[in-house]
Parts: structure tokens; sequence; C-alpha cells
């Protein structure tokens, strides 16, 4: 009988050519082969190239979070491919059983604590994104933070800040604060920014940073102010090595921005033809800054942001969207540049019902996806936001060891 040939060994590079090419969670699970892998799949270099690799073809990857409510009928999730990742409430950490619970003295019903939202606060950055929970009336919970990467599944309590915020409804309009997430190329981390206000004054506002991953696992406080009030729900952006936030200062609307190298805050007017008090809002598309408002409900200017610097900023109108009837109604903002830059995607800011693709050409719009309609086992769970996320390796925060295994 003729000897079996037996299969020639891959050499080592060649394998880590197969890693670089497996979804992010693939590659979590193949750390576990041995601790030589583990330290190739974990490294800085490795990391960067998975992410260079994994979102350079394809469509935009887009995520929901999930919220808790009354309603009778649902709005969820429909399983199509558009959408493939959902975030479900309870797989917060730290959440626990207080999400069906009831106070002591009320009445037991069916009905959930609700409702209760997961505010999607910062647009993703580098694969992650920090999601704030707000739980209301039954629970009595304070807010609590994560950070999440939608692509891996794995998501971290944020630490308590050093300054207390916001901790109850009466509160709100004195003591709160909001958090914005970058991403720091020297250093290769994450970082969170947190700005709070207390008494409702600037004055008594400040700013502190928290490294995800870092050496120190604690805020670190910092000498700079913020130059306005931001919304404590406001989504914050990153883009071009800045974090930004809308802001409101002499009942005038500004940009506001922190620039992650120097720690240092900055402002950026608006496109000069805009009014200092209507209001916008800011997102990113294809790595810049974006902002986009409605002109008196005829049409939607979305702008992007060419370069900010010591010599100002410089706006480009990117798109026009004329007043059309799906796309008006539901007052739509734009999640991503798709098809070489001739269609752009809309949704709905939050509690989203469609998908949009509109041609800002020919004013075609296309309803990509539609779950007003769909059913749930549950119908007291629903989608409270959506947004696009990267195939990351990026790791949120310390794991337990049953989340990395």
């Amino acid at each position: 009988m003729a000897k079996r040939r037996r299969c020639a060994e891959l050499p080592d590079h060649l394998i880590e050519e197969i890693f670089l090419r497996l979804p992010a969670k693939s590659v979590l699970g193949c750390r576990c082969l041995s601790r030589a892998w583990a330290a190739k799949l974990s490294s800085e270099n490795f990391k960067d190239r998975h992410h260079c690799m994994a979102n350079l073809h394809g469509g935009p990857r887009i995520f929901g979070t999930q919220h808790w409510t009354y309603a009778t009928e649902p709005k969820v999730l429909a399983p199509l491919t558009i959408i493939p990742r959902v975030i479900p409430l309870d797989s917060f950490p730290r959440l626990g059983t207080a999400l069906p619970s009831s106070v002591e003295g009320e009445e037991e019903d069916d009905a959930p604590p609700g409702p209760i939202v997961a505010h999607l606060v910062t647009a993703q950055c580098r694969g992650l994104v920090i999601v704030t929970i707000r739980p209301t009336r039954k629970t009595f919970l304070p807010d609590m933070s994560y950070v999440c990467n939608p692509s891996t599944g794995q998501m971290t309590a944020l630490p308590e800040g050093r300054t207390t915020g916001y901790r109850g409804s009466t509160e709100y309009r004195e003591n709160y604060d909001g958090l914005g997430l970058g991403y720091d190329v020297r250093t290769k981390k994450h970082k969170v920014v947190r700005i709070y206000y207390r008494g409702g004054g600037l004055m008594s506002a400040g700013c502190e940073v928290y490294v995800i991953n870092g050496p120190m696992g604690s805020w670190r406080p910092i000498g700079e102010k913020p130059m306005g009030s931001i919304d404590q729900y406001g989504t914050s952006v990153f883009a071009q090595g800045h974090v930004y936030w809308v802001a409101c200062r002499h009942r005038e609307m500004f940009i506001m921005s922190f620039f992650l190298a120097t720690e240092k805050f900055g402002t950026i007017e608006p496109p000069l033809d805009m009014d200092k008090k209507q209001m916008y809002d800011l997102t990113e598309l294809g790595g810049r800054l974006c902002l986009f408002t409605y002109q008196s409900g005829q049409h939607c200017n979305i702008w992007l942001l060419n370069q900010y610097g010591s010599a100002g900023a410089s706006w480009q109108l990117q798109y026009r969207i004329n007043a059309s009837p799906e796309v008006m109604l539901f007052g739509a903002s734009p999640l991503a540049i798709i098809d070489n830059g001739r269609r752009i995607l809309l949704t709905q800011p939050s509690f989203p019902d469609q998908i949009y693709a509109y041609n800002p050409v020919t004013h075609d719009i296309e309803n990509l996806l539609d779950w007003s309609g769909s059913s749930i086992s549950s119908p007291t769970l629903g989608i409270s936001y959506v947004a696009v996320y990267e195939e990351s390796l990026a790791s949120p925060g310390r794991q337990p060891c049953k989340e990395t295994s």
C-alpha cells in the first residue's frame, strides 16, 4: 500500500495572512491556539493590519441598540443582512435583573419597567462606541455607560468619573455630563473624554480623560474647561484627530473640538451661510466630520469638513437632499456613503423604522430596510438607535474570562 503523503505545514506568515481575513470575533477565538499566537494576534501591528484589511472592501456595517418600552406593537429588526449586529439590553454587564423588576409597593404586572433606552452617545471610533443606558421610573438606577465593540460583542462598563455629574431627573439641568470617544494615533489607545457640569454654569464645568486599556485604569483630570454647554445625550463624533460636539454658548450654536494629541479644546464655526442660532447635527462620513441640517423643512444640506487648523475651518457642501415625502417625513440622518459616493444611506436619528439609499443627482430613493411591521417573541423590545461600525479587534477594556475564551 502506498504511503499517504502528508500535507506540508503552512509557514507562520501564511497562517497570519489567513487570520487577517477572518472576522474579528473569529480571531479572538484563535488566540487560544497557543501562547505564541495569542501574543501575535494581540499585537498592535496585527490589530492595525486587520482593521485596514477588514474594512477595505464591502458595504457599511450597521448595528442597532435595543430599547425596552411599553409598546404593544413591536418595532424590531427584521432578519436582513444590512444590520448584522444588535446589542440587546440584557447583554450589558451589571444591568442584571433590574429590567424586569418592580419597585416595592407597586403592583406587579407583566410590563417592563420602561422606558429604558440605550442611547448611542458617541459615533464609532475604530470599532468602538459608547452606549449609555438610561433607566427611568420604576428602576431608580443611575445612568450607566458602556464601551462596546459591535463586531466582537465585547463590552465593558465605564468607571464612574471623579466628579459626579447627573444623578437624577431633578438634577438634570444643573448637574450632568457628556462623553466623547477618540483614538490617539501616537499611543494607539482609545480615549474617553468626559465633560461635566456642576451648578448649571460653565464656570463650574470641567473635563477628564480615561484611557481604555491604559496603564492608569482611572479618570485623569485635565486643566482644560469646555467652551460651551453640550447635550448630555448628544452624539459626539471623532474625525481627523479630534472629538467634536455640538455646543451652545450665549444662545448661539457652534462646534466644540477636543484635540486628542494635545488634549486642548477648540471651536469651529459652521459654514458661513448658516445662521448661528440654527440647529444642526454632526456625524462622520468617509473619515471626515459631517454637519447636516434642514433648511426651513425644504431640503437637507450635508457639509463635510475639508480642513481644520490655525487658519480656521474649510467646509464643502457635499450633498443637498431636496424635499421628498419619504425623507422629509422622518427627518433623515446620514449614515454612510455608498456606491463610490453616488448614494448616501439615510435613517431616523433615533427609534428608526427604515433605512433609505438616496441618490442626490437623480433624487431617487430606495427603501433598503423596513422593520416597522416585523414581529418578535417579546412585544416590548425595539431598536432605539442604528449606526455604522467597523470590524475591529479593539478591546473595550478588561474582560471577564468567559467573554474572551
